[in-house]
């Protein structure tokens, strides 16, 4: 799922669990025309790398049904290293996106 300006890792993964770092690269296209004089990385696209990841650690074929949490308290930036957890419960995914103590985002969704 890598693209250009922006790298995932996988650094653990349990049956229910990973754990990605990603790098966001000011020349990831999607910085571009969220805001022309304030570059962030846009609620939906943080959204969708999660169920992209879903589909493709957990195996995840179930369209996404609902989002019952979500919360986006810090901006993630240009040039951001991120860590990303995404649990999984039934038909329940939780994610958070983070570094060191600080949370960017965190939310679950169902299938």
């Amino acid at each position: 799922m890598n693209e250009k300006g922006c790298e995932f890792t996988l650094i653990e993964r349990k049956s229910d669990e990973i754990l990605i770092d990603i790098v966001f690269d000011k020349t990831y296209k999607y910085f571009d025309g969220h805001f022309e004089d304030f570059q962030l990385l846009p609620a939906l696209l943080q959204v969708h790398t999660v169920v992209e990841l879903t589909k493709k650690y957990f195996d995840e074929s179930k369209s996404l049904k609902s989002i019952p949490n979500m919360k986006f308290t810090k901006p993630i930036y240009p040039n951001s290293k991120v860590k990303l957890s995404i649990s999984k419960q039934e038909n329940k995914y939780q994610f958070k996106y983070f570094k060191d103590e600080f949370i960017y985002s965190q939310g679950s969704f169902r299938v």
